[in-house]
Formats: C-alpha cells, structure tokens, sequence
C-alpha cells in the first residue's frame, strides 16, 4: 500500500513539473532564459527614423562619436577587410531654457556628417531624459 502510495505521489508531482515546464515554470531554467531574453530583445528594440529635421537648440547634451575598431592581426597587421572610422556622431538628451520654463530631452539622434543628415533613433523603453551627463559609445 505504501509502494503505491508513494509512486502515485511521485506520478502528482512529475505532472506538475511538467506543466509548468510547458508554462515556462520557474523550476525549468531554459524556459526561465528564453522569457528574460524575450524581455531583452523587446526592451532593446529600436526604430531608426531616417531625414528627420535636426533637434530642437539645447545644451548640456553628449555628441558621442562612432568609429569601427580597426583590428590587428597576430602580426600587429591591421585586417585588410576593416572598415574605415564611420563619419557619424549620436546626440543625447540635454536641455533648453526659454526664459520661463526648462525642457529636458531623453531623444536620441545620429548625425551623419558626410551627408549632413540626421536620423532619429526611437527605442520602445527609452532611459528618462537628461542632461549634464556622460556616454560612450
């Protein structure tokens, strides 16, 4: 009686894994990963908006410069396939005053200097805006 008992129990509880193994439960650490890489991937979206109207005057905002790194080989060689530096620069946030009120910016902006235009780089969970700080890119 007791054999059966416990094997029947032991069948509960190995149902209940596997149920919530299908939901995604917390006892499965694949499905733990796929649902917080998910998560990254929809934080992290972004849209680029092309030929877009310069930003509104501010200061206080970052101009950070892209570059490709170029690459040395083992040789101290550097690759033959490496890019040249990009001629682009992000804008960040920053702020204006118009006399009465202040306006902080939280946008985000590249500016391609060869071709002297500016797209606007939209993410669907952006940082809060600011000004007055640092970036790196």
């Amino acid at each position: 009686h007791n054999q059966t008992k416990r094997e029947e129990l032991n069948e509960q509880k190995r149902e209940r894994r596997e149920e919530r193994a299908a939901q995604g439960g917390e006892d499965d650490i694949h499905a733990l990963l796929a649902q917080v890489a998910l998560h990254d991937k929809k934080v992290k979206q972004t849209e680029e908006i092309k030929d877009v109207d310069p930003p509104t005057p501010r200061c206080n905002c970052t101009f950070t410069p892209l570059a490709n790194h170029v690459m040395a080989g083992a040789s101290g060689q550097q690759n033959s396939r490496a890019k040249s530096a990009k001629h682009e620069v992000l804008l960040y946030g920053g702020e204006y005053f118009d006399g009465r009120k202040t306006y902080v910016y939280g946008d985000l902006y590249k500016l391609d200097l060869k071709k002297k235009t500016w797209t606007q780089i939209v993410a669907k969970k952006p940082p809060k805006p600011r000004s007055g700080h640092q970036s790196f890119a």
